[in-house]
């Protein structure tokens, strides 16, 4: 497991878990965030279903517990780098 910090140490962390679920096509990201009170609510999204596109993995299935909701997101289609050519980047 890591560790980093990003945006504010002392306002967010986030850890990220290989395995997750002993689902070996399966990352958690858990996101520790203080609120204006103080208090650290810890927000788990767990990443699965990784297909390839295009010769890059991507997860397909997105499951985020917030508070009393877990919220499941099916990803239907990914387009890579669809309509961009070298010359939008000169």
């Amino acid at each position: 497991m890591s560790t980093s910090s990003d945006v504010c140490p002392a306002a967010r962390s986030l850890d990220i878990i290989t395995n997750a679920n002993n689902n070996d096509n399966a990352v958690e990201e858990v996101t520790t965030t203080k609120t204006p009170d103080g208090k650290e609510v810890k927000t788990p999204t767990v990443y699965s279903d990784y297909k390839e596109v295009n010769g890059v993995k991507f997860p397909h299935a997105i499951g985020i517990k917030s508070g009393p909701m877990n919220l499941d997101f099916v990803v239907q289609e990914i387009k890579v780098n669809e309509g961009v050519s070298d010359a939008d980047f000169k």
